[in-house]
């Protein structure tokens, strides 16, 4: 049971302007709720409205939270309200938890970045500009990528049938790229299926995601590729977290940009799977106050501790 509730919002500011298919990012803007339980454990949780996801905006979850009480209902048109306090109830938030160590992706600002991150996993956002420019670029970007690495590509949902079949027919066969994620639209879901079984590139549905429901039911369809999980857009914490055991070979745990807070519950989510998280994101942000983790390829889920996010809490 809850024994009291808080709630703050939060902003960050990306050292540079960060491109995606759906849109530009400078800033960060998220509301933190700290939920302090009878028992007297602390949970951490985050609203993280996301462009090109389902979920409410900021003002709306922000109006909802300062009013929220633990025995009201969360309406279905929140769900970034019930990701935020299912996550605050999670048992990942308990001191005597013993995390493993998390490799991440290192997701590239650009395709044209020279100064690649040390790491075994990288991560690059196309589906932005013109379709054969981009398709040069990879080509090029896989030229420079480590011996032995890996590369995830990840289009947001941007292309049609006929562009992602030129990204598949062009890297068919690549051993460098673990996959593609989410090449069409959420609404074209029966294209994705038909991509996933006629080509063989591995494919990653991320966007398609809706809920755990969702996820399950490109399960029953036979979808051979991988899943894409944004905790703090799930609603269903304890539903994900099983999710996320049952299939941890095929499952990929990835950020939002967060704040610490909502960063390491993601950082702990990750450590139920097997893959590398696509949580190496810390190096977008300005350096401030809010910077309690590392820049490093391998973290430790529960080295920044509840004590330590107290503080933190604290001082916003």
């Amino acid at each position: 049971m809850i024994d009291s509730f808080q709630v703050k919002p939060v902003r960050r500011k990306f050292r540079e302007s960060f491109a995606t298919a759906t849109g530009t990012w400078r800033n960060r803007e998220s509301i933190v709720v700290r939920v302090k339980h009878m028992d007297g454990h602390v949970g951490f949780g985050e609203v993280a409205p996301t462009p090109g996801f389902r979920g409410e905006t900021f003002s709306d979850a922000h109006r909802f939270l300062s009013l929220w009480a633990p025995q009201m209902e969360v309406p279905d048109h929140l769900p970034l309200c019930r990701s935020a306090l299912a996550c605050a109830g999670s048992n990942l938030w308990s001191t005597e938890t013993v995390f493993p160590k998390i490799k991440t992706a290192a997701l590239l600002p650009s395709t044209e970045e020279k100064n690649l991150p040390s790491s075994n996993v990288f991560k690059a956002k196309v589906g932005i500009g013109e379709l054969g420019t981009e398709i040069d670029a990879i080509e090029n970007l896989l030229t420079r990528l480590p011996a032995g690495s890996r590369l995830r590509l990840d289009a947001n949902g941007s292309l049609s049938r006929t562009e992602a079949n030129a990204w598949l027919n062009t890297f068919d066969g690549c051993s460098q790229i673990e996959f593609f994620e989410q090449p069409l639209a959420v609404a074209d879901r029966n294209g994705l299926l038909a991509l996933a079984e006629s080509n063989s590139l591995a494919l990653a549905l991320d966007e398609s995601l809706l809920n755990v429901q969702s996820a399950k039911e490109f399960l029953a369809d036979g979808w051979p590729g991988y899943f894409v999980f944004k905790p703090t857009l799930c609603e269903d914490w304890l539903e994900m977290e099983t999710f996320l055991r049952n299939e941890s070979t095929r499952c990929v745990v990835s950020s939002v940009f967060e704040s610490p807070f909502g960063f390491e519950a993601v950082l702990r989510a990750a450590s139920l799977v097997e893959t590398d998280a696509g949580i190496g994101v810390n190096t977008f942000f300005v350096e401030d106050s809010l910077s309690l983790h590392t820049m490093d390829m391998m973290l430790q889920p529960g080295k920044v501790d509840i004590p330590e996010l107290e503080e933190l809490w604290r001082s916003i």
